[in-house]
Formats: C-alpha cells, structure tokens, sequence
C-alpha cells in the first residue's frame, strides 16, 4: 500500500516479477492449480489451458495479482501482475533487462512492440541466451486508472516456441483486467476472519494482509483493492486512549506516512469510541488518503483499536465495507477467547496430521533441522510437536540437539516431576513450573516412540489459562496421528517442477 502515499518502491517489484521466472518459486500442492479452468480474481481473470499450471506468487505491498502460468517440461511461461507504479515505461522495460543481466543471463533486446495477441501497451521483444540454449520474449506494459499497470512477460525456449505459441497467444488474449480503484466491496456474502481475540467480517473480496504483522491472535488487518486498509489490534495497556493514538500516529508516521492537522471524532461507522481522523499527505502536500483511529476499552486493562486508511474520493465506493466491518468487529480479552473446538481446523503435514481449535494460530517453520510445528493460543500458551525420524528411544530424543534447550531451566523452577503418560500416550518426559514477575507458566516436555522414529511433544500455558486453554490442548494432543513421513496417505507427489528459468 504504498502507490499513492509517496513512497516509491518500484524496483523491488521488478525484482519480485522477475523472480517469477528466474526461480523455481516452491509453491504447495494447494497453490499450484492446473488447467484447463479460468482464474477470476478481484481484478484479472485469464484462462489456464489443458496443460498448463497457475503458480500464485506471494503479494508485496502495493501489487494486487502476481501469478505465472507455465508448461512443463516446455520450459514456457506467461508471467501476470498488476501492481501500482508510476516508473517511466522506458525505465521498467530497461530495469527488466537489467535484472536478467544481473542474473548472469544475455539479453538480446530486440524491436519495441505496441500489441500482442490483442494486448496493447508499450512493449519489446527479444532473446534471452543462456548456457544451454536461448528463449525468445515479449514484455508488455498496460497503463490502467488510479497509477496501476498491468505487467505481462511471455517466453519459451527456442526449440519449444512452435508448440508453444499459440497457448501463450490464447492466454494473453483470455486476459481481463480491470483498475481495482474501480472495484467495490462485497458485502452480500462476506468472508470471516475468527482469530485468537478479534472475529469480524469483511467483503469477500477484500483480503488479509499476508506479509509481516498483518494477522496474528492479537491483530488482523485487511486491505481494499483501492490502496487502503482496515486494522484491528488488542493490546494490554495503562495508557490514556488519547496518548495511545499519538502512538499510533508516531508509529504510522515512521513508515513514511505524513499527516496533517487532525481532528477528534466519536464513531467509526457504527462503533463508537475515542479517536482521531488524520489527512494523509501526498509528494504536493494535498491529501490522498484519510486514515481514521478509534479504540475502546474492553475491561481488565484491554483495549481494542480500529485504524482505518480511505483514498480520498473513494470514500462512498468503501464505505459499505467499513462499514461492514465495523458493526461485526467483536474484539475480546484474553480471559474470555475460549477454544473454538465445535467445528476445529483438520491439519495434515507430510509427516503428522491432527485437529486443532479454529481460532487458535498453527506455523510449522521452513527452516528448521527436523520437522516441527507450533500451535499457539491467544493467553500465549502454545504446543510445539517435533518428528526425529529414526530415533531409537523416546529418552534418547530428548537429548537431540534440536531438543535438548526445551528443558526445565537451571533455576526457578518449581513442582518438577518425571511423567510417563501424556493423555493416552505412553513415553518419558517432565513438567515443571517456572516464571517470573508477569506470572508462571506450566511446561510439560514429553517423548513418545511411533511409526519410525519419536514424536517430542512440549506444551505451555500459563497458570491463570491452564483450565481455560485445557479443552484445546486436550484436542490437538487427544487427534495426532504420525506415519505420513515415508510418502504413504497424504503425501504429494508427482508435481511439476521447472528445473530452468522458463523464458
């Protein structure tokens, strides 16, 4: 969200549309849809032909579609997004070669090219050489309302070209798009966001910010097609609202965010609170956003907080989706998120699958020496299951190095005692009490022998929650079931995977 708030961030969205191609982007079995079907996003839809994969690409700020299409094994591809920007075409036509450049590839530029399989813009063609052969390319650039820019890079290696041709034409011709400044909310059937201490509503075609921050037990924040957002935080606090929100303001005007005079105001839609309404200041110093803080305490020193960022003169286009969001907002403390256990989320990992409550958050790292996965609950207790396949005995695995830090600490533990049973399973392991000034926690660290190897099982919640979280833990403890590490019932397999760069 950065297009019109000044802040031009243009070339790492280069970097990201090339890197579509340049790398072989590990998108899930869940991601990776194939043809034939037509994709309807928000903004763009394109046909997918028989044959052809739609790999989504993460979204960074200010980009509204990302995705490649590409054949395998052709090594052909049709790369689509459509991002916020007001570089020069000339400069991004050149910034693409130079990337590829930079990629220790040689590109051979060609003539410039005004339309492709009826897509008109500013474009080139030409040839990208590398080691073990060449691919021919078209890029082109279409111009849309409100700074958005429709990017569309095509190629296929030489000895491909003939086969692949006319999908790629096909393709590029199924294309339709459409400026998201123009798009207005959903609310008829509105998606639902029920996390840790925030539940609410917004328009099905509004979406979650995915990057850093933007959803978490404690936060959500969703973002309008039009370069705008709606936030929701709870936080502990002693602060009077009225400092919070010069808070709020220092920590938007960090980003890079510059205001104007404010003014007070009562209400946010139908919500009512203490708040204050900002102009947001534009590179002329005219205002192209207005962003709105409202927060209202929840009791036992909680308080919700709503942000609320509108382009100016789209203000009656999102209203209904503010508006929406604002009358269905049911933000909580953390003594009163009970487990959502009813209806709980059906988890599958390649090597574990269970059941966990609907609003508690589950992360398995990428980067970690043996699979794990973290399951956490909005009182900050969590359970963190880990698989050492192989291992011999469950005592042994609580020595592994990956393990071994789970232990009780050198001092102020308190209550400590061997276990040999974990609900229904039978291991070795520990509980322990510890904690400090802000309160105790219970931990429980646990080993058990199955299917090939150990399941190390560790859990924390603190005292004042442990009945409370208890019909959680007890679900997802009472719901593993491990076996899946050797490829056998839910392993993926078969997927395609470019082994070269698809241009």
């Amino acid at each position: 969200m950065v297009g019109r708030l000044g802040l031009r961030g243009e070339l790492w969205r280069l970097v990201v549309m090339v890197a579509c191609v340049l790398t072989s982007f590990e998108a899930t079995a869940q991601e990776v849809q194939k043809g034939p079907f037509t994709l309807h996003e928000r903004a763009v839809s394109v046909e997918v032909p028989e044959g052809w994969t739609l790999e989504p690409q993460p979204l960074g700020e200010g980009v509204e579609a990302l995705f490649v299409i590409a054949r395998h094994p052709i090594n052909s591809s049709v790369s689509i997004g459509l991002f916020q920007t007001d570089v020069p075409h000339a400069e991004m036509l050149d910034g693409l070669a130079s990337i590829w450049r930079n990629a220790r590839f040689k590109v051979e530029r060609g003539e410039p090219v005004e339309s492709f399989a009826g897509l008109e813009g500013v474009g080139e063609r030409g040839v990208i050489r590398e080691r073990n052969g060449e691919s021919r390319y078209v890029w082109m650039l279409k111009d849309l309302d409100g700074s958005w820019r429709l990017q569309v890079q095509c190629g296929a290696y030489e000895g491909a070209l003939d086969d692949a041709l006319p999908a790629i034409e096909r393709i590029v011709r199924s294309i339709e798009v459409r400026s998201p400044d123009t798009i207005a909310p959903v609310t008829d059937e509105p998606s639902r966001h029920d996390l840790g201490l925030i539940a609410v509503d917004y328009p099905a075609n509004w979406r979650p910010y995915a990057g850093e921050g933007g959803v978490s037990l404690s936060n959500v924040m969703v973002e309008m097609p039009q370069d705008g957002f709606v936030r929701f935080d709870v936080y502990p606090t002693t602060l009077p609202i009225n400092e919070e929100l010069i808070s709020t303001k220092a920590m938007h005007a960090s980003l890079g965010f510059r205001f104007g005079e404010g003014r007070a105001i009562d209400q946010l839609g139908s919500r009512g609170g203490e708040g204050m309404r900002w102009p947001v200041l534009g590179d002329d110093a005219e205002a192209t956003h207005w962003f709105e803080a409202l927060a209202w305490d929840l009791g036992d020193g909680f308080r919700a907080e709503a942000r609320v960022m509108t382009p100016v003169g789209r203000e009656d286009l999102v209203r209904p989706g503010v508006e929406l969001m604002m009358s269905s907002i049911n933000a909580v403390r953390p003594d009163q998120a009970t487990p959502s256990v009813a209806e709980p989320l059906d988890i599958e990992l390649p090597w574990i699958r269970f059941e966990s409550p609907s609003n508690w958050s589950v992360e398995s790292p990428v980067e970690s020496a043996i699979p794990m996965v973290f399951v956490g609950s909005p009182q900050d207790s969590a359970i963190v299951l880990a698989w050492i396949e192989g291992e011999s005995t469950a005592k042994k695995a609580l020595s592994h190095p990956s393990i071994a830090s789970w232990g009780p600490p050198v001092m102020g533990v308190s209550d400590q005692a061997s276990i040999d049973r974990l609900g229904l399973m039978t291991g070795v392991g520990e509980r322990w009490t510890t904690g400090d000034d802000a309160g105790e926690v219970e931990v429980v660290r646990f080993a058990t022998s199955t299917g090939g190897g150990v399941l190390v099982i560790a859990t924390v919640a603190p005292t004042n929650f442990a009945e409370l979280v208890k019909p959680g833990v007890e679900l997802v403890l009472g719901s593993l079931d491990v076996g899946l590490v050797d490829g056998g019932e839910g392993a993926e397999a078969d997927e395609p995977a470019p082994s070269k760069p698809r241009f």
